[in-house]
């Protein structure tokens, strides 16, 4: 089996459906589908069963989370590589095609991301890699750009959005599966983390198309849990993954835009309070954070680096989103933020 894809659904039967459609349809036909279904009462199962015989599904009598159903799934998979896939995708025939050719011929790379296109304005990008800061925060690169002028050529990229991912299965035999304490969101920033810790790599594959409709499952940042899981989780990612070194560099940037995106989207209480609890459970990540420093191939420098990148990649997609929406460049406080010298 050359590729495993994998879909976590949660009472989504209607989305799930359409996913489905578009992959069986694929050019690439040397892959298996499992979905790993949390508990759902939707008759999203019972519609896999009638219509889609050839899949395999995996049942879990709960709601588990992101984390351990997509876990779950990948223990049981066969391919050779593994693609993972939100219910609320839909994917263009030669996805699977695409992504399999570039790693084929590029031994360099162990993972690959697709071009995320939004479902409901097929002429923007959801993004197209995720991208890291010194300010701590992870940002879809290429949200809200045009998709078919933007991001037409493939680079080397920092992380994946797990929502349509593709992996070398060495990643997870090397690394681990995903943290399921985080039960759902910035698990990909910690797995990202980790891949780059252990010296993998990552490729952009911009004909390697996939549809989003975004917060379907979750309802996006209007649901308290997503804020909690977000922030705690986010803390937790740094306890185990920034060495201390690059710490102490990048401190002033991450409390002061911290505290600014809590300011701004008027969560100031809710982020103390999933702070706080990120405290009160931190001693549980030590243990992970002494594996992946003593294993990791990266230096504290080449980690800094990493993060240098990221930040003029997503100074100069901020910068292009303000020059095309207000006429300006982003000066001053952002320049700081992102290490962007006048």
């Amino acid at each position: 089996m050359k590729v495993s894809v994998i879909i976590v659904n949660w009472n989504r039967k209607k989305l799930l459906n359409a996913c489905l459609d578009s992959l069986i349809v694929q050019s690439f036909k040397n892959f298996e589908i499992i979905v790993v279904d949390n508990g759902s009462t939707d008759g999203s199962n019972e519609m896999i069963r009638k219509k889609f015989q050839q899949i395999k599904l995996i049942e879990l009598r709960k709601n588990t989370g992101f984390c351990y159903a997509n876990n779950i799934g990948i223990k049981k998979a066969k391919g050779e590589y593994i693609a993972l896939l939100n219910n609320d995708t839909e994917v263009e025939t030669d996805w699977l095609s695409e992504l399999v050719k570039t790693l084929d011929s590029n031994s360099n790379y162990s993972f690959a991301s697709s071009k995320m296109i939004c479902m409901t304005d097929k002429t923007k990008i959801d993004r197209v890699a995720d991208s890291f800061t010194t300010s701590c925060f992870m940002f879809g690169l290429g949200s809200g750009d045009n998709a078919a002028k933007e991001y037409l050529t493939s680079f080397e990229i920092f992380g994946v959005c797990g929502g349509a991912a593709f992996f070398r299965r060495e990643i997870f035999d090397t690394i681990g599966y995903f943290d399921e304490r985080y039960f759902a969101y910035l698990e990909d920033l910690d797995l990202n983390l980790r891949m780059a810790h252990a010296g993998f790599k990552g490729i952009y594959v911009p004909k390697a198309i996939v549809y989003h409709l975004g917060g379907a499952t979750s309802d996006g940042m209007k649901n308290p849990r997503v804020i909690r899981n977000t922030i705690r989780n986010l803390w937790f990612t740094l306890s185990k993954n920034v060495p201390v070194s690059v710490g102490f560099k990048i401190a002033p940037r991450v409390l002061i835009y911290h505290f600014y995106w809590m300011i701004k989207f008027k969560c100031f209480w809710k982020y103390i309070f999933a702070w706080l609890s990120y405290v009160v459970q931190e001693p549980r990540v030590y243990p992970d954070r002494f594996r992946i420093m003593r294993n990791s191939v990266l230096s504290s420098d080449d980690f800094y680096k990493i993060l240098l990148r990221e930040d003029k990649r997503v100074f100069d997609y901020l910068n292009r989103q303000s020059i095309k929406n207000t006429g300006k460049e982003i000066s001053g406080f952002w320049r700081w933020i992102f290490h962007q010298s006048e």
